[in-house]
């Protein structure tokens, strides 16, 4: 993850947990970017992955509405032919102060282009 963004607001991050994908997050954005229930130090960044991903990069930066932007990037397939979808991905990023999920936005880049 590229923290250099965040300055001293980041704190730390963790990957997401099944127990994250609740409640869900309501929007059709990918990635999809909600609030932690009763953590307003925390954001859940949650999008689809398959079982082929080898990595995955989230960079952050400020977007027009005053809030972050998360980019969230698809490394490099295992087998480039791979076809199995559908994978939860995720990660708790969990900053100084509270932040306003509904200011937030996201974008996905995926390793094939077209998908």
């Amino acid at each position: 993850m590229d923290t250099a963004a965040l300055g001293s607001s980041y704190q730390r991050q963790r990957g997401a947990t099944e127990a994250d994908s609740q409640p869900p997050i309501p929007n059709e954005i990918e990635p999809r970017i909600g609030p932690v229930p009763g953590r307003p130090t925390e954001l859940r960044i949650l999008w689809s992955g398959g079982g082929c991903d080898t990595d995955y990069t989230v960079r952050i930066a400020g977007n027009d509405a005053g809030g972050m932007h998360f980019n969230v990037a698809q490394g490099a397939l295992a087998n480039p032919d791979c076809d199995s979808l559908g994978i939860r991905r995720g990660v708790v990023i969990t900053f100084a102060s509270a932040v306003d999920a509904a200011t937030a936005s996201g974008a996905f880049q995926a390793a094939v282009p077209g998908t």
